[in-house]
């Protein structure tokens, strides 16, 4: 799989054309564009022929809001 291209923009890992769905290849890219806004990372782990996962992590600080609000 081309995982190191995959999180940029107009990219799709399958290049064929003769698959059954069509993209623009901007998800991925949005979503890392995302993640990355909010401090986190996202990464992919894939298997062939069986698809792929993706994760990513985010740093966040607890709120507690007093319950005499």
């Amino acid at each position: 799989m081309r995982q190191s291209v995959i999180f940029k923009q107009f990219v799709q890992a399958e290049q064929s054309m003769n698959r059954s769905y069509e993209g623009s290849g901007l998800g991925l890219s949005i979503v890392k564009h995302y993640v990355s806004l909010m401090g986190g990372k996202i990464l992919v782990k894939s298997d062939l022929d069986k698809g792929s996962r993706f994760f990513f992590s985010l740093n966040y600080n607890s709120v507690v809001i007093p319950e005499d609000l």
